[in-house]
């Protein structure tokens, strides 16, 4: 969320950059309207840029991990559809880890078929929780 908030400033002064070669010139040519489009294009694409960082950020506020003595419990959803997973220690059979172009990807199996999928997209440092994962349940992490 604060690279949003960053590239909402940039994108502040990138538009003001245009307003200042097209009304504040005195001399306007060619060149400086080529270079305003420029600027322009480049506001409005931090500007969207703003606006997505901003919704990646309010969805990835949602997600938790939380392991505690009984096990871990997972809630992967967002406010509008939760998704809870509670896996007892006992209850985890599989760890397993997957590279999907550049990201990386979790899997944690619990024994009743159920799964939590996690990457780098869902909260940062999945590769950290998925070692606590694999530390408390004494379970290897398998590639796929």
């Amino acid at each position: 969320m604060s690279g949003s908030v960053f590239a909402a400033i940039m994108s502040v002064c990138m538009a003001l950059m245009v307003i200042s070669l097209v009304f504040l010139n005195s001399d306007p040519n060619a060149g400086k309207g080529w270079s305003a489009f420029r600027w322009g294009i480049a506001a409005l694409a931090m500007g969207y840029m703003c606006l997505r960082l901003w919704s990646l950020g309010l969805a990835m506020a949602g997600y938790r991990v939380t392991l505690d003595s009984r096990g871990v419990n997972f809630n992967l959803g967002t406010k509008k559809k939760p998704s809870d997973l509670f896996l007892a220690w006992d209850q985890i059979s599989a760890i397993k880890h997957k590279r999907v172009g550049n990201a990386q990807q979790y899997f944690v199996q619990g024994k009743d078929g159920s799964e939590a999928r996690f990457s780098s997209y869902t909260f940062f440092r999945p590769k950290k929780v998925a070692r606590q994962i694999a530390d408390r349940t004494g379970l290897a992490i398998q590639k796929i």
